[in-house]
C-alpha cells in the first residue's frame, strides 16, 4: 500500500516528534526559567508567547536547537473581517518574578476579561438578536456560531463575569432568530422550518444534506437583509465541513450543559 503524505502532513508528524522530544527531555534533564523568559538547557531552546505582534501572527510555541528555529507554532489573527470581535491582545512586561508575576498577570488577565464583557455588551445591545451582528455581503451566521463557540468557554469558566445568554442567543440566531422576511433555520432539516435547498454536493438537485448549516442571512448593502431559496448561491446558502456543521453541533451541547 503506498501512503502519499502531503508537506503539511509531515510537519506536523515532525513537529509532533519534537514536542514529544522535549516532553521526554524535560523530565529527564534539567531545563531552567533563564532570565530571558525561556527554557533552557544544553543547547535547546524552548519559547512560549515571546513573538507577539499587536496585529497579525501571534507566536505560540517555538523549538530552537543549537541556534536555529525547527518548529514553531501559533495563530493567525485577520482583522476587519466577520466575527473578530475579540480584542486585539496587549503584551505586558516580562518579568521572571514567580508568583509576584504570576498574580500580577491574573489580575491584568481578570479586567480584561471585565472589560470585554463590557463591550460585548454593548455590541450584544445594537440588535435584537443579542449577539454582535455585523454582517459582511455574504451570511454571517458561521461567524455567530463561532461566536457563541468561543464565548462558551468564557461562561463556563468565568460565570461571574460572562453571561450564558449569548449561547442561547447565537443558536436561536442559527435556528431562526435573524433579520429578513426569511427566517428559515440555517441548519438544513432542524426546526419546523429550515434550509431545504442547499450549495452542496447535490445542490443541482435543489436539495440539501440533513445536518447541514449555510452561511445564512446576507446583507444587501445599504441595509436589506436576503435568504434565497436558490441553490446555487453560495454567499448564503453554502455548506462547509468543520466550523458550519461542527459549532452548530457543539452549541447545540454548549446550550444544554450551560442550561443544567
Amino acid at each position: 500500500m503506498n501512503v502519499d503524505l502531503s508537506m503539511t502532513t509531515m510537519k506536523k508528524i515532525v513537529a509532533f516528534i519534537l514536542f514529544l522530544t522535549f516532553v521526554i527531555a524535560a523530565g529527564a534533564q534539567d531545563f531552567r526559567i533563564n532570565d530571558s523568559g525561556y527554557f533552557n538547557h544544553e543547547g535547546v531552546d524552548a519559547m512560549a508567547f515571546d513573538d507577539f505582534y499587536p496585529e497579525g501572527h501571534q507566536g505560540g510555541i517555538s523549538f530552537i536547537m543549537n541556534g536555529k528555529r525547527v518548529a514553531t507554532n501559533g495563530d493567525i489573527r485577520f482583522d476587519e473581517t466577520p466575527g473578530q470581535w475579540q480584542p486585539v491582545p496587549r503584551k505586558m512586561d516580562r518579568i521572571i518574578d514567580g508568583q509576584k508575576k504570576y498574580r500580577k498577570q491574573c489580575a491584568a488577565f481578570a479586567e480584561a476579561l471585565k472589560g470585554y464583557a463590557r463591550e460585548l455588551e454593548v455590541l450584544s445591545a445594537e440588535t435584537p438578536y443579542g449577539v454582535p451582528y455585523r454582517p459582511n455581503i455574504w451570511g454571517a451566521g458561521w461567524d455567530i456560531q463561532a461566536f457563541g463557540y468561543r464565548h462558551y468557554f468564557l461562561a463556563k469558566t468565568y460565570p461571574d463575569i460572562f453571561s450564558p445568554e449569548q449561547v442561547y442567543n447565537a443558536l436561536n440566531f442559527i435556528l431562526g432568530c435573524h433579520p429578513g422576511l426569511n427566517v428559515q433555520s440555517f441548519a438544513s432539516g432542524v426546526g419546523a422550518k429550515s434550509a431545504t435547498v442547499g450549495y452542496g454536493l447535490n445542490r443541482a438537485d435543489w436539495s440539501y444534506i440533513p445536518g447541514g448549516v449555510v452561511s445564512g442571512t446576507a446583507l444587501i448593502r445599504p441595509d436589506f437583509p436576503e435568504l434565497l431559496v436558490f441553490p446555487f448561491l453560495w454567499q448564503q446558502v453554502e455548506y462547509v465541513l468543520g466550523g458550519g456543521s461542527s459549532h452548530y453541533m457543539f452549541l447545540v451541547l454548549a446550550a444544554k450543559d450551560l442550561m443544567q
